[in-house]
């Protein structure tokens, strides 16, 4: 299952951190999953949220919040102008393509981002 893969990328990344599952429903060739983690000693959190049918990410967001700069990255379908069209992310306002849009790439993006 997905879940327990994120479980341990997020263990392994932000040791002693906390971690909510908000959602998870698995059927016979989905999964979809919703989750809150804060990060101690940072003023951080993260959500992240993945939709599967079987093994194809068809839907994800996440989203960190680092005390008052945010930034998320999504597939939503309403970014046509980006080079990378769905994926993109969102930075200060603005929105930029989204070349590597891997959970692994944007957990190394929140470890740079709680590590300042």
């Amino acid at each position: 299952m997905r879940l327990s893969q994120i479980l341990r990328l997020i263990e392994d990344s932000f040791e002693g951190s906390t971690i909510l599952v908000l959602k998870h429903e698995v059927s016979e060739n989905a999964e979809y999953l919703s989750l809150r983690v804060e990060i101690p000693h940072s003023e951080a959190f993260l959500e992240i949220r993945e939709f599967w049918k079987g093994n194809e990410l068809v839907a994800y967001g996440y989203y960190v919040r680092v005390k008052d700069y945010e930034e998320w990255w999504d597939n939503r379908p309403h970014h046509r102008e980006v080079i990378t069209f769905p994926h993109h992310r969102h930075v200060k306002g603005k929105v930029e393509p989204l070349f590597d849009r891997s959970l692994e790439a944007f957990l190394k993006r929140v470890k740079e981002l709680t590590d300042r």
